[in-house]
């Protein structure tokens, strides 16, 4: 889940960079051009899942072990009902 909306909000904000707002934001702000970017780019799009998906798949990856292996805190992964 954590990385659908990672991936969603990296197009979301790449997409973003098409209306001119983020380029006239940054020329103003430091922070702003750090958040936003400058200007869209179309390889970016292809480059957010080359970066989300390994750590998804870590992550994933992880978790499952820290389950099996019955770790402290392992127990946050499973959800019970009550």
């Amino acid at each position: 889940m954590a990385g659908a909306v990672a991936w969603g909000w990296c197009w979301a904000t790449e997409l973003f960079q098409l209306t001119g707002i983020p380029a006239d934001l940054s020329a103003r702000s430091l922070l702003s051009r750090m958040a936003l970017g400058v200007r869209f780019d179309l390889v970016d799009l292809f480059w957010y899942p080359a970066g989300i998906v390994p750590l998804v798949a870590l992550h994933w990856f992880l978790a499952r072990r820290s389950r099996e292996d019955g770790r402290p805190g392992s127990e946050a992964w499973t959800s019970k009902a009550a």
